[in-house]
């Protein structure tokens, strides 16, 4: 019975973390990116948007 409580606890534990991870075409990410005030002279990347993201290459 103890095996079968700890079992079901991990269960709902992993059931219950399926939700939050990042899915692609849920989140619309703003497309202003602008390259990065510290960057090195003539560097274009990387880039931040106004939502704080960066965008590297």
């Amino acid at each position: 019975m103890k095996n079968r409580s700890y079992f079901l606890v991990l269960l709902l534990a992993l059931i219950s973390t399926w939700g939050f991870g990042q899915t692609e075409g849920h989140a619309t990410v703003k497309e202003d990116f602008k390259p990065a005030v510290t960057n090195q002279p003539g560097k274009e990347y990387p880039q931040v948007n106004s939502e704080g993201r960066v965008r590297a290459r």
